[in-house]
C-alpha cells in the first residue's frame, strides 16, 4: 500500500483492527497464496474503513441538521 493511504494514526489503527477482524471472518481459499490472501484481506479492511468514514460523515451532517 502507498505510504499516504492513511491520513491519520486513527485511520491506520482502524485499518489494523478491520484487517485483523477480517482474518476471523474470511478464511484463505484453497490454493490461495499468502500474498493474495493478505491482499484480499487488506482490500476488505480498506472497504470497511471507507464505509466507517462515510458513516461518520453522515452522522456529522445529521447532527448539524438536527442541532
Amino acid at each position: 500500500m502507498p505510504e499516504d493511504t492513511f491520513k491519520s494514526f486513527d485511520e491506520w489503527l482502524t485499518f489494523i483492527l478491520e484487517h485483523e477482524s477480517a482474518h476471523r471472518l474470511y478464511r484463505r481459499h484453497q490454493g490461495e497464496s499468502t500474498g493474495k490472501y493478505e491482499t484480499r484481506i487488506n482490500n476488505i479492511a480498506l472497504k470497511n474503513l471507507e464505509f466507517k468514514k462515510q458513516q461518520a460523515l453522515l452522522a456529522e451532517e445529521a447532527s448539524r441538521f438536527y442541532a
